[in-house]
């Protein structure tokens, strides 16, 4: 009778210690979904930014503005593009997309100037968040290059990467 007492006062703790496994709504430390190597069959951080950089890219190319958003931080979005800017989505494109000249100044490009988005970099660095580094060819044959950085929020995949941009 004590051996089957100690298998279940086991049985209770090992159930009331479990932790959700990645991507859970319930995991308290909101870990992300992705992982470090190919395990579980899910992307590794580094696959699955990439996709979402490229999938951005195409989006922005095609001037799909709409389509775009869907790779932004819900959180983000609210907060800059709803809140802040009214709802002006071509501006609040505009303004996420604004980056670095070769000659170092500073430019926020017009939607109807993009010609092409180009992915440099897509990477999940040790330290910090992930993030994306794009080329944007413009009419006139300007090049900007802009960095999108991330933040993880609560998807229906779990707690993965999205872009955002500056905030104020």
């Amino acid at each position: 009778m004590k051996k089957i007492f100690y298998i279940l006062s086991l049985f209770a703790v090992c159930a009331c210690t479990n932790t959700p496994g990645k991507g859970s709504a319930d995991n308290a430390d909101n870990e992300s979904s992705y992982t470090e190597s190919n395990e579980e069959g899910l992307p590794t951080c580094k696959e699955y930014m990439e996709e979402l950089a490229k999938g951005f890219a195409e989006a922005v190319e095609k001037h799909d503005l709409q389509k775009a958003m869907t790779y932004l931080s819900p959180r983000y979005v609210k907060e800059q593009h709803d809140d802040f800017l009214g709802g002006r989505t071509e501006q609040f494109i505009s303004e996420l997309l604004g980056g670095t000249l070769p000659d170092g100044s500073f430019r926020c490009p017009r939607i109807s100037e993009i010609v092409s988005v180009e992915v440099l970099n897509a990477d999940c660095p040790e330290e910090g968040d992930p993030f994306a580094y794009f080329q944007i060819k413009l009419k006139g044959g300007e090049i900007i290059y802009v960095t999108l950085e991330t933040q993880d929020e609560n998807t229906k995949n779990g707690y993965l990467p999205l872009f955002v941009g500056g905030v104020g």
